[in-house]
């Protein structure tokens, strides 16, 4: 059993700690170049799109949203099959992670690494009746 006071589910972060996230995003912009916000304004911009149109926000919201995730989904492909830069004993004495193999490795295969799996199974009817009960916007 794990209590939430020992394994939060989520912590606030010092910016400084943050610059993973930070960094992440830099890369997804480089990789997937032009950003949606771009495209959305261009749109808005030669009106491609009419605003007060209930419609066209309805499909504007289901559109968009299925490319952002498909996109972010092919981003993360992309970005765990990257190997991280190899760090060597001398410059990095505190590394506890693996260097020089991707991330999805790393998870795939933790035993390789002198590491633990330690993922909870969730069961999946508990993550259905959550979303039964939560309010929809």
């Amino acid at each position: 059993e794990i209590s939430f006071e020992d394994e939060p589910v989520f912590m606030a972060l010092k910016s400084t700690d943050n610059i993973p996230i930070k960094s992440s995003w830099l890369y997804f912009r480089c990789f997937n170049g032009p950003d949606l916000r771009l495209h959305i304004e261009k749109g808005k911009e030669e009106h491609w799109f009419n605003g007060p149109d209930p419609l066209q926000v309805k499909l504007f919201n289901w559109v968009w949203s299925q490319i952002a995730c498909y996109e972010v989904k092919r981003f993360k492909t992309w970005f765990n099959d990257q190997p991280t830069r190899t760090q060597f004993a001398n410059t990095q004495h505190s590394k506890l992670l693996p260097s020089g193999v991707a991330p999805d490795v790393v998870l795939d295969f933790p035993e390789r690494y002198s590491l633990e799996d330690c993922g909870i199974p969730i069961d999946h009817t508990v993550i259905a009746g959550l979303r039964a009960i939560l309010p929809k916007t």
